[in-house]
């Protein structure tokens, strides 16, 4: 995967993929904020993330993380070796939802595996600073698929959900700024993690600072992770996420919430 990526990046430069205001962010937006019956409007949105997991190739992605970022080749390089591949899009939906629903939809849109629904401990944390408290008491599904599009036939994919136990009127206030949407990428390690971070940051990106500087872990799902936010070229503030998942330690841990 490594080699690939960075020999796409060097042999056979990508058009970038359109992540900006009219692009994946804005059609959830769209889907999440519209006048459909609940279980419709995720439906939509559900398909959309099959979509572009199954076409978007990894190097589209840095393409547009490098626009906003002013990266180098060194740099593009350099993070491409720390990467595996697109893991998952997150994003928000309407408070107290259905985890059956949920479920169903997801199912119909094509992610019918691994279903799982389990406590955040990150994204509740954040939600908590937004609503002036230490925590939002939020729940997350997340389902796997497959993979239909020009990446490898067959490539396991995720869509992870946030379920916010708060208020509907501040939920669609928090829909309304695209709140939890994201873009996920895997790391090759948990070591890989930092130096991801240590590399973004000699570029100028700052993890939010609910995250105190450093990559949160949560244990409910074995995961260690961190966010950046970026401004695209759109103007728009966009949000991509690094992750790694194993039960290894190898490296100074980052926060524990569990």
């Amino acid at each position: 995967m490594v080699d690939n990526l960075v020999t796409t990046l060097e042999r056979q430069p990508t058009a970038p993929l359109d992540l900006g205001a009219d692009g994946l962010w804005s059609e959830l937006d769209r889907a999440l904020l519209g006048d459909e019956p609940p279980a419709a409007r995720l439906s939509r949105c559900f398909s959309q993330v099959r979509t572009l997991l199954s076409s978007a190739r990894e190097p589209e992605v840095l393409d547009t993380l490098s626009a906003a970022l002013g990266f180098t080749a060194d740099d593009r390089r350099e993070l491409c070796a720390d990467l595996d591949a697109l893991d998952h899009v997150g994003f928000l939906v309407p408070a107290r939802s259905d985890p059956a629903m949920l479920a169903a939809t997801a199912a119909e849109a094509g992610f019918r595996s691994d279903h799982t629904v389990f406590p955040s401990a990150v994204f509740a944390r954040e939600l908590g600073a937004l609503a002036g408290r230490d925590r939002v008491e939020t729940s997350i599904f997340k389902a796997y698929g497959r993979t239909n599009g020009k990446r490898a036939p067959g490539e396991k994919i995720g869509v992870e959900v946030f379920v916010p136990d708060e208020r509907p009127e501040i939920v669609s206030g928090w829909l309304a700024r695209g709140v939890g949407t994201h873009v996920a990428l895997r790391a090759r390690s948990y070591d890989s993690v930092f130096r991801i971070q240590r590399l973004l940051e000699r570029r100028g990106c700052r993890l939010p600072e609910f995250m105190n500087g450093r990559p949160m872990e949560n244990r409910a799902e074995g995961v260690l992770i961190f966010y950046v936010d970026f401004a695209a070229a759109s103007g728009h503030l966009r949000r991509l996420e690094l992750c790694y998942q194993d039960g290894r330690r190898t490296s100074t841990p980052g926060e524990d919430l569990s």
